[in-house]
């Protein structure tokens, strides 16, 4: 299951919605079981089988340790790497999902 904490409290920006969405394919493949917005405590994730931080800068980026502890075991896992090809490949075929704006001078 891939657990991505509420909007509330942090940016709900183009990229991870975007990365949200290219998840639904890992579900569809059956490398995920789900996906779920909710929070995630301390506990279950010291305890996750993989950690991965999203953002526009840093797009999908594995985190392996937590306080000193490895994630998992300690290695960028499968559903990481997955996401990241996944990025890749979307960026790359970009011109499907460029939108025309108009301009008019005024």
């Amino acid at each position: 299951m891939l657990r991505h904490p509420p909007f509330d409290a942090i940016l709900s920006g183009v990229t991870v919605q975007r990365i949200l969405e290219l998840a639904r394919r890992l579900v569809a493949a059956g490398d995920l079981r789900d996906i779920v917005v909710a929070d995630v405590p301390v506990a279950e994730g010291k305890a996750a089988a993989e950690m991965m931080l999203l953002g526009s800068s840093i797009k999908v980026a594995p985190v392996v340790q937590w306080d000193g502890r490895p994630i998992g075991d300690g290695k960028p896992g499968s559903v990481t790497k997955k996401l990241l090809d996944l990025w890749n490949e979307d960026v790359r075929s970009a011109k499907d999902q460029l939108v025309p704006v108009p301009y008019h001078e005024g």
